[in-house]
């Protein structure tokens, strides 16, 4: 087993730890555990760690995404995996437009051209405004939420600008980002199959 837990994004003078072996084990009331999917055919595919997402929701508002959008297919193809080496989160499209358009319903900040700053959807924030107040982005995996904060799913980049940190995903499997594991102390049980999350302040573990 292992465990990482990857602090804030801008955090430059804090260092994320990684905690092997039985080092790695950690426990409290706000764990909770998810299980590993095997892929069933493709062996270059079996290095990922796949996982069951089952549907994305922003605060209370369960979004209109088909189960099958993230379901691992026979051949091998599509699913769900939770990679640390992708920076932010790729949802298939139907996914990613649903997380898309729940963010447009709720915020009336002036829209602005994210291209400069290389996001798709990016909001512009004046010097005398701030954003609105964010409900929680929720991640339900078989047997658990990931409750992402807005600051793990919305970043501020330049001139200005308060920007999605998700972005459509152009095959058919979806990734989960390190931008959105920020703040989480995350376990992988390999003999168990299992993933274990929890939110911590990772800059003090």
């Amino acid at each position: 087993m292992f465990s990482y837990c990857l602090t804030s994004f801008f955090d430059t003078n804090s260092t994320s730890p990684l905690l092997l072996g039985p080092l790695a084990k950690f426990s409290g009331t706000s764990v909770k555990s998810t299980p590993f999917v095997k892929n069933p055919s493709r062996v270059a595919m079996n290095s990922y760690y796949y996982l069951s997402l089952e549907g994305i929701s922003l605060g209370t508002n369960n979004l209109a995404i088909q189960p099958a959008a993230f379901a691992l297919q026979s051949d091998g193809t599509g699913g769900f995996i939770i990679d640390s080496g992708t920076t932010f989160t790729l949802l298939v499209n139907e996914a990613y437009l649903a997380v898309k358009s729940a963010i447009k319903s709720i915020v009336k900040l002036p829209v602005a051209d994210g291209s400069t700053v290389g996001f798709d959807l990016c909001y512009f924030v004046g010097s005398s405004s701030s954003p609105p107040s964010m409900p929680n982005l929720i991640f339900h995996f078989d047997s658990a939420d990931m409750v992402l904060p807005v600051d793990n799913y919305m970043v501020f980049g330049n001139q200005n600008l308060w920007c999605l940190a998700l972005f459509s995903s152009d095959i058919s499997l979806s990734i989960l980002g390190n931008f959105q594991q920020q703040n989480f102390h995350i376990l992988y049980d390999v003999d168990k199959e299992v993933l274990s999350f929890a939110p911590a302040n990772c800059a003090t573990i």
